[in-house]
């Protein structure tokens, strides 16, 4: 695999450099069923020489959790399929979930589940010390050649060594004096969406009615791109250019592709609900009723559990540099948890990094490039978006809700078709529309669309 970069450059302009994204195989064995890998194809930041292996094996390497095991599901295998076997759930059935209703759910409880892994000790990125400290004693130290600096030595360049992502605010973003909000929200005329919404690479905003994947200019009409979907939950776009959606009604994980053609990644999932996507083009998703977070190939199937901690997992995020995945609940909770991404499928434990956020019943999560982290907190019929800055304090209401407004989720533009890089778009889910914030700070470098 090429090595990427992630630079932000200093006009305030955001570029993907060396990135060599592949171009995932689409091997499909079965309708509808799981997706088998190219023989030799390693996979994405796979470096392993496996690929497309079995979920049992790939969960317990990186968890050690036993798969299925809370709700008797299983992913991948066309007969023994259930969906919340054990506790009959369907979208949010058992807790009786509806928007708003504090009742329904058993707020915050903790149930004292370890971690999805413990840290890997080996992963513990060899700073420099192996590697002859690349970026200065052999290269000529190009950065700091005179006064003998080795660029990194020891922090492993700050930003990834190993990961080769380099973060870098712009010089036209002062993360020190950002606008304070609260912000007005602007109903644009036109665009759809609901749950939540992806941006794609001809200017178009993708979202649904919940029965319909449709594709909206900044000003004009929905063209309808997927009919008769019924789902109301997450979705983000692959580096490929074909879209993940969380299927919430049918418990699965589906990949549509640019021709509209579904194929389903898993299925009997127990509400699959809040997506994101790392730069390699792995799937980041929350199972909601199944208190699970997994990270998949969104091509071979194959899945790794990334923790069972959160009560009600909801939204997720990564932190700019993509080292670590902020993960809220709907709950009750008030908590946003914090997750190291490491090498090899591993991941840190979950640790609270913020305590006491909004009414607890946490939504989409999103996160600037000074490392702010948004979160939609749902309440009483109406919703507010919070900030907190990128040490988990100083939580600020950046947008006031209405009553009677529901904002599930949120995205920055992409600058493409009249989408603003520094501007929020947030789905209306109530009455199917899209709104903009001006909030004066760019997002984080997203996988796609191509910079």
């Amino acid at each position: 695999m090429q090595s990427r970069v992630l630079v932000l450059i200093a006009t305030g302009s955001l570029v993907l450099a060396g990135c060599g994204a592949e171009k995932f195989p689409t091997v499909q064995t079965e309708p509808g069923g799981v997706f088998e890998a190219v023989p030799g194809w390693e996979g994405p930041g796979d470096s392993s020489g496996e690929s497309g292996g079995s979920f049992e094996e790939s969960s317990e390497e990186s968890s050690g959790d036993e798969v299925g095991a809370e709700n008797g599901e299983t992913f991948g295998e066309e007969s023994g399929e259930t969906f919340g076997e054990e506790s009959g759930e369907t979208f949010g059935e058992e807790s009786g979930e509806t928007f708003g209703e504090e009742s329904g759910e058993e707020p915050g409880e903790e149930s004292g589940e370890e971690p999805g892994e413990e840290p890997g000790e080996e992963s513990g990125e060899e700073s420099s010390e192996e590697s002859g400290e690349e970026s200065g004693e052999e290269s000529g130290e190009e950065s700091g050649e005179e006064s003998g600096e080795e660029s990194g030595e020891e922090s492993g360049e700050e930003s990834g060594e190993e990961s080769g992502d380099i973060w870098v605010i712009p010089d036209n973003v002062d993360c020190n004096a950002l606008p304070s909000g609260p912000f007005e929200l602007t109903k644009l005329n036109g665009p759809m969406a609901s749950e939540d919404l992806a941006f794609d690479d001809a200017g178009n905003v993708v979202g649904s009615n919940d029965n319909t994947i449709f594709k909206s200019p900044y000003n004009g009409s929905p063209v309808v791109f997927v009919p008769n979907l019924n789902f109301r939950a997450g979705m983000r776009y692959l580096p490929t250019g074909d879209l993940v959606v969380c299927n919430d009604k049918k418990g699965q994980l589906v990949r549509v592709d640019p021709e509209g053609v579904q194929h389903v990644i898993l299925y009997g999932l127990a509400y699959p609900n809040g997506m994101t996507v790392d730069l390699e083009g792995y799937v980041f998703f929350s199972e909601h009723d199944g208190k699970k977070v997994w990270k998949v190939n969104p091509y071979t199937s194959e899945k790794w559990l990334v923790t069972t901690v959160v009560s009600n997992p909801n939204g997720v995020a990564f932190s700019p540099d993509y080292k670590y995945l902020y993960i809220d609940g709907f709950s009750g909770a008030k908590k946003v948890y914090r997750v190291e991404v490491l090498a090899d499928n591993q991941f840190g434990p979950a640790e609270v990094w913020a305590d006491n956020v909004g009414s607890g019943w946490l939504d989409g999560i999103g996160v600037d490039i000074c490392g702010n982290v948004y979160v939609c907190d749902y309440k009483n019929s109406n919703s507010d978006i919070y900030r907190l800055n990128s040490e988990g304090q100083n939580l600020t209401k950046v947008i006031q809700g209405q009553q009677g407004r529901y904002l599930p989720n949120m995205q920055w533009g992409t600058g493409l078709g009249g989408w603003d890089p520094w501007k929020l778009y947030i789905p209306d889910g109530w009455q199917k529309g899209v709104f903009e914030a001006d909030i004066g700070v760019p997002g984080i470098l997203k996988p796609y669309p191509p910079n």
